[in-house]
């Protein structure tokens, strides 16, 4: 699956679309990030802080990632 998903999960929301090229699903969803998250001003790796801000392309925004998965479901009908 690696070979046809290379970004895991964030492929949901990426340009391959999975949430949006996939039929509805009776889903429950929970989503949350932290202030300590990737892609957060203190964000922390390991237990360290990370001081820089990751590129919107490599899958690593915590914060991103659950802002266009939840774009992406909003977008498909789930409330």
């Amino acid at each position: 699956e690696r070979a046809l998903y290379p970004l895991g999960a964030w492929e949901y929301h990426s340009a391959m679309e999975l949430i949006r090229n996939s039929p509805n699903k009776p889903l429950r969803v929970f989503h949350h990030s932290s202030e300590n998250d990737l892609g957060t001003p203190n964000g922390c790796l390991d237990g360290k802080p990370v001081k820089f801000h990751f590129p919107t392309n490599i899958g690593v925004n915590w914060v991103l990632a659950n802002n266009r998965t939840a774009a992406a479901l909003r977008d498909k009908g789930y409330a």
